[in-house]
C-alpha cells in the first residue's frame, strides 16, 4: 500500500514537472492573473517556434530568415526577397500539441498559433482525482520590418546593412477555472556585414529582440535576447543567442546542394539538404537538438527533435513554400 501511494504521489508531482518543461524556462509573455491570483499558463509564444530554429538550438535572433523571422526577430522581414508561407506541427511529451501557421511578404508578416495541453490528472492513494490540469491557447501575431531606405527621411536613405522591426501579439487562454487574454508589443534590430574582416568570412550578423515592451498591453516582464550569427562559408551558419533572464542557445546548420542527377528540381534554387545540431540551457532545463531539411525548388520540408532530461523528446515537422 505504501509503495502504491508513493507511485501515485510521484505521478501527482509529475504534473508540475510537465508544466515546468512546457514552459521552457518559466518566463511569461502576458502574465495575466487567473484563479484568484495564480499565474496563468505558460504562453505559446515561449515554446520555441520554428522547426529550422529548433534544430539549431533555438539560436535564431541573428539568423532571422524566411517566415520564421516573424517569431524571432521581426527585423528580418525587411530582407525577405519573396512571399513565403509555412506551418509546423508538434506533439510534446505525449500530452500537448502545437500548431503554427505563418505567411510573409517583403517587410510584412502575420501568423497564428494554437496550443492545447492535457488534461493531465493527479490522483491520491485511493485513485481519486485530486487535481487536473488542461488549457487551450490561441495566439495571433502581426509584424513589420524595414531598412532605413524604406523610411520617408532623406537622411536615413543612405544607411545600409541594418533593419528594425515591430511585432504585435494577441493571445487568448481558456482553462477549466477561467479564461482571459492580453496583448504585447515586441521590437527587434538586425545588422548584417557582407565579407567583413578582409573577406575572412562570408557574412556576420548581429541581432537583438525585446519582448513585452513596458507600458504596452497586458504584458509580463520584458525579455531581451541578443544574437550572433557567422557564415564562414555560404553553406555553413553558426549562431548563438544570449537571453535575459539568463538563457543560452547555440547551434549550426550545414547546407549541402544536391546534384541535379541525384534529385532533379522542377523550380528555382535546385535541391538542398540541410543538417542542423544545437542545444540550449535555460534555468534548470537543458536540451540537445538536431534536425534536417530538404528544399526542392520552392518547397521546403523540415524536421527537428529536442531532447529532455526526464521526459520524451519533442518532435516537430514543418513545411514551407516560397513563391
Amino acid at each position: 500500500m505504501k509503495r502504491g501511494y508513493e507511485l501515485r504521489r510521484q505521478r501527482t508531482r509529475g504534473i508540475g514537472c510537465w508544466v515546468r518543461a512546457i514552459a521552457i524556462g518559466g518566463s511569461w509573455v502576458l502574465g495575466w492573473v487567473l484563479s484568484g491570483g495564480a499565474q496563468g499558463p505558460p504562453s505559446l509564444f515561449e515554446l520555441g517556434p520554428g522547426v529550422r530554429a529548433t534544430g539549431m538550438g533555438g539560436a535564431f535572433v541573428a539568423v532571422a530568415e524566411g517566415a520564421e523571422a516573424l517569431w524571432f526577430n521581426p527585423a528580418g522581414l525587411a530582407y525577405l526577397s519573396a512571399p513565403e508561407v509555412g506551418s509546423l506541427y508538434e506533439f510534446r511529451f505525449g500530452a500537448s500539441s502545437l500548431l503554427r501557421a505563418a505567411g510573409a511578404v517583403p517587410r510584412w508578416g502575420g501568423g497564428m498559433a494554437l496550443f492545447s495541453f492535457g488534461p493531465v490528472e493527479g490522483r491520491d492513494a485511493q485513485g481519486e482525482v485530486t487535481e487536473s490540469l488542461g488549457y487551450l491557447q490561441l495566439g495571433l501575431v502581426g509584424a513589420g520590418g524595414w531598412t532605413p531606405a524604406d523610411l520617408p527621411v532623406a537622411a536615413f536613405r543612405d544607411a545600409q546593412g541594418w533593419a528594425f522591426g515591430v511585432r504585435a501579439k494577441l493571445i487568448g487562454v481558456s482553462t477549466a477555472e477561467a479564461s482571459g487574454g492580453g496583448a504585447a508589443l515586441d521590437g527587434g534590430i538586425l545588422l548584417r556585414w557582407q565579407r567583413p574582416f578582409a573577406q575572412a568570412i562570408e557574412e556576420l550578423r548581429l541581432g537583438a529582440a525585446v519582448e513585452n515592451l513596458p507600458g504596452v498591453g497586458a504584458s509580463g516582464p520584458p525579455r531581451g535576447t541578443i544574437g550572433l550569427a557567422v557564415r564562414p562559408m555560404a553553406e555553413l551558419t553558426l549562431a548563438v543567442d544570449l537571453a535575459f533572464p539568463w538563457a543560452v542557445h547555440a547551434g549550426g546548420e550545414m547546407q549541402i546542394p544536391l546534384p541535379g542527377e541525384v534529385l532533379p528540381s522542377p523550380g528555382r534554387g535546385g535541391a538542398v539538404v540541410a543538417v542542423r545540431v544545437g542545444g540550449f540551457w535555460e534555468g534548470d532545463l537543458w536540451a540537445l537538438t538536431a534536425g534536417f531539411g530538404l528544399r526542392v525548388g520552392s518547397f521546403q520540408w523540415d524536421y527537428a527533435i529536442q531532447s529532455h532530461p526526464q521526459l520524451p523528446g519533442i518532435h516537430r515537422i514543418g513545411i514551407a513554400w516560397r513563391f
